[in-house]
């Protein structure tokens, strides 16, 4: 164990070793003052210095001053005991490799040895007083001129800012060519404890399959919705790039990769992603600082946090891809929640930092306040800092949004108060983690930290949790052992913390500034004021400022920062699965169970929006216990705005123990009364395929590699789709077998007893008017034609010709049996939904409303 003479020594070498070795850019010229270093001296002289100094003119020079490192820094044991067999070449390699690679990541703090010199100043922040933070940094010093308050922004949920939210949305619609989106997908998803069901081996959060499919590929289904509405509406079809970051842990990269490869890039173009692995750290012990090993060579490493994301895509070249694609903004999502995509949440918060041109918004929501810390969520504040006087009578002030960890409440001195007296809810919003970020400002902020050599920008909000143990191997002994363990972590969120902006404030305003009279925090806030000024983009510079209460000020001020939150209700915002529930817990918060939970009440909420008739979900110990009180699933491009959705289906039953999924964005449905099972399938959702040929591609880009060109389906987006149309139709079956110990709700993996499937071929349709569908009865519709269902049987007719055939020719309307009417029709009228958005002024409360009409 370290003394605290033999830690405080180590910080001051190492604070001098960084300080020497950042001045040089040469790796041959690092490696020889390591070799000068008294520790690594001494452990070249030893039989294992010498087989590792024999090894190093094989690797890199960066590799090779990578392994020189580790005596320098103390962790010489890494390379002290030596394989015996023949694995001593390729552990040496690897380990090169890997370590070379965080060198390359952290070289802006000084590579390895900046590395292990954070993790030792963290250890000493723990001794006194917990993790350290940005928060911590960007107020050390100022404790007594700094104040956190509850901050002001759009309100999505509020009746008040209703017209703004609708502005919004519009906005981030029309501003969808100056998108692109952003995935951290390197996380290792340990607390899932996902297994290959084959294999065994772990898998990664991205593959976790979530209602029927991987979350990745939610992800990119909620993507393709919004794009098909701009379609929809503008007649263009666009392609946003989307950039992901991966891992190696549990095979994540090439996983992930492989998602990608089966779906052909859904349609998209390789050439429309770009994956860049995250490079996995070394994790330390708590007690001694050392580096943890699973055998001889071979480092336990971790990712080190999704903060590392945006050195990462400096050094990966995102930034540039991004821009040549002419994007001047993203939205970031993680994996774990599939709920974001709900209804306006991502548009809105597009719209709002498009308009507002801001480097760096958050989508929040409501939390309840003193939650439970094992729920790890953390909160958005205003921060506003002193920081000088300034002309006659003003002082110039720092105002911004930011995250602070729940954990750190009570360091910082925040109370975690209410919205009102009585009220469950915090004052301060939930961070979610769902980003927009203004590209060219977040570039030029890391530049520039990377110039300095600054930890702000380049590895934001970093942490050691020294709270888990861990397992590892004692190489000497061989003995199994466990302690408490960590790596260095950073957190993207706190990117934010860079962009603060100074307002000068005239001292006679009447607006309190001592940081005891508004001590706040969170991510989000609905404080039920009315937004509306925000929105107009109103505020001053502090000018008048005397004329202002609390509220008003801090948010005429919002509105000018280069940071920004929207505010909306939890369900549409955030419901992740991220852990596993613990068998016969009803603590369903964070788990795959949880987010089924919450988007089956969303699901019930737009339903009864379409003034359809919903069952109860059932409580959450009824919900685990015997299943849910229904299903319902849905393509996200049959809105994916609730009020498209609620133009499209018009009244209705679903009755109880019921389940419906439509797999369809273009519907017609009125009047339609489920008991049982509705499966409609199509397998052309937004339009056709048509086959390109690409050049063959390496590591995600593509590249000219052999001249060998392959076939690719390129997704069209077009009328060539399945439709469905229902007029007063009943279902009628067993269902789901609700009592089948197989079932797994939130995999959408059930049992049927029976089930009515309308499954739809490339270019089908499938209309029903006044007519029961009873029993176990499936409608198979081939490419190119429509089926019509009545009360006097079923119709297959061309729909591109005035030929039809009989429906009973190849044993469509299969089941108990409709009477099949033999009598040839001719080629039926085609339908479709015309969208339209009206441009009035900013003051209509309709001027983004989406509004559709029927042509038939």
């Amino acid at each position: 164990m370290m003394t605290q003479h033999s830690t405080d020594c180590q910080i001051s070498y190492l604070q001098d070793l960084v300080s020497r070795l950042r001045q040089i850019e040469n790796y041959s010229v690092k490696i020889n003052i390591l070799l000068n270093e008294p520790d690594v001296k001494t452990f070249l002289t030893t039989a294992p210095g010498s087989v590792v100094f024999n090894h190093l003119p094989r690797l890199h020079p960066r590799e090779a001053y990578a392994l020189l490192c580790l005596p320098a820094i103390g962790q010489d044991h890494v390379i002290t005991t030596l394989p015996l067999n023949g694995a001593l070449v390729q552990g040496l390699d690897t380990l090169g490799t890997n370590l070379g690679l965080v060198e390359e990541f952290y070289d802006s703090i000084g590579g390895l040895v900046g590395y292990q010199l954070q993790c030792l100043l963290l250890i000493e922040e723990h001794k006194y007083g917990g993790a350290t933070s940005s928060i911590e940094d960007a107020t050390d010093g100022l404790a007594e001129d700094v104040e956190f308050m509850v901050p002001s922004g759009l309100d999505l949920s509020s009746e008040s800012d209703s017209a703004a939210a609708a502005a919004a949305t519009a906005r981030g619609l029309l501003g969808l060519p100056n998108m692109a989106e952003i995935y951290p997908l390197g996380g290792a998803g340990d607390r899932l404890g996902l297994c290959c069901e084959n294999s065994g081996e772990s898998l990664p959060t991205a593959v976790l399959p979530y209602c029927g499919r991987s979350l990745l590929e939610a992800l990119i289904r909620d993507l393709q919705a919004r794009e098909y509405l701009y379609f929809k509406v503008t007649g263009a079809q666009l392609t946003t790039p989307v950039a992901v970051m991966t891992s190696s842990i549990k095979g994540n990269h090439w996983r992930v990769q492989q998602v990608f490869e089966k779906a052909n890039w859904f349609g998209r173009g390789e050439e429309n992603f770009k994956l860049f692995p995250q490079p996995l750290v070394p994790v330390l012990a708590a007690h001694d600082a050392k580096w943890l090993m699973s055998g001889p060579l071979q480092l336990i490493m971790k990712p080190g946090g999704h903060g590392v994301i945006w050195k990462l895509m400096l050094d990966a070249g995102v930034f540039d891809w991004l821009s040549a694609s002419g994007r001047t903004a993203a939205i970031v999502r993680q994996i774990s929640n599939p709920m974001a995509g709900q209804d306006t949440t991502l548009l809105a918060l597009a719209g709002e930092g498009l308009r507002g041109n801001h480097a760096f918004g958050f989508a929040s929501c409501e939390r309840v306040k003193n939650k439970d810390q094992e729920e790890e969520e953390a909160n958005n504040h205003h921060l506003h800092t002193y920081n000088s006087g300034n002309k006659k009578n003003a002082s110039k002030y720092s105002y911004r949004v930011t995250n602070v960890e729940y954990t750190e409440f009570e360091r910082l001195g925040i109370e975690d108060k209410g919205l009102s007296e009585n009220s469950e809810h915090s004052a301060f919003p939930a961070n979610t983690n769902v980003l927009f970020l203004g590209l060219p400002k977040i570039e030029a902020k890391i530049k520039e930290g990377v110039a300095l050599g600054t930890t702000d920008a380049v590895l934001p909000g970093m942490i050691l949790n020294l709270k888990k143990e861990s397992v590892h191997i004692d190489v000497v002994t061989g003995v199994e052992k466990k302690c408490r363990a960590g790596r260095l972590e950073c957190t993207m969120q706190n990117l934010a913390d860079c962009f603060g902006t100074e307002i000068l404030v005239e001292n006679s305003s009447s607006v309190s500034k001592n940081p005891s009279s508004s001590v706040s925090s969170a991510f989000f806030i609905n404080n039920g004021g009315d937004f509306s000024g925000y929105f107009n983009g109103d505020a001053g510079t502090g000018n008048g400022s005397e004329d202002m209460d609390d509220s008003e000020f801090h948010k005429s001020v919002s509105s000018s920062l280069d940071t920004f939150m929207v505010y909306g209700p939890r369900r549409k915002v955030t419901s992740s699965a991220k852990r596993q529930r613990t068998p016969g817990s009803l603590k369903i918060h964070q788990t795959p169970d949880g987010s089924l939970y919450d988007l089956l009440r969303n699901a019930s909420d737009m339903m009864r929006l379409c003034n359809v008739e919903m069952p109860e979900l059932g409580t959450v110990a009824e919900y685990l216990d015997s299943g849910p009180g229904f299903l319902f699933f849905f393509h996200p491009a049959l809105g994916p705005l609730w009020s498209v959705v609620a133009q499209k289906i018009r009244g209705g039953k679903v009755g109880v123990r019921s389940e419906v999924q439509m797999e369809v964005a273009e519907v017609d449905i009125e009047g339609m009364d489920v008991e049982g099972s509705l499966l409609v399938i199509a397998d052309n959702v937004l339009g056709h395929y048509e086959e390109k040929s690409v050049v063959e591609v390496s590591n995600g880009n593509r590249q000219q590699k052999t001249g060998i060109h392959n076939s690719e389906k390129k997704l069209v987006f077009s009328d060539r789709c399945g439709k469905l149309r229902l007029r007063n139709v009943t279902i009628r079956n067993k269902g789901i077998d609700w009592s089948h110990p197989d079932n797994v709700y939130w995999k959408h993996k059930v049992t049927r007893k029976e089930a009515c499937r309308i499954l739809l071929h490339g270019e089908a349709e499938f209309e029903a008017a006044d007519v029961e569908l009873r029993g176990d009865v499936t409608y198979e519709v081939p490419d190119g034609y429509k089926m019509t269902v009545t009360s006097g049987g079923v119709e297959l007719t061309r729909l591109r010709d005035q030929k039809s055939i009989l429906a009973n020719e190849n044993g469509y309307g299969k089941g108990n049996g409709q009477n099949q009417n033999q009598t040839p029709e001719p080629r039926p009228k085609k339908w479709s939904w015309n969208y339209s958005m009206p441009c009035s002024s900013s003051s209509s409360k309709d001027n983004s409303n989406i509004q559709l009409q029927l042509v038939d």
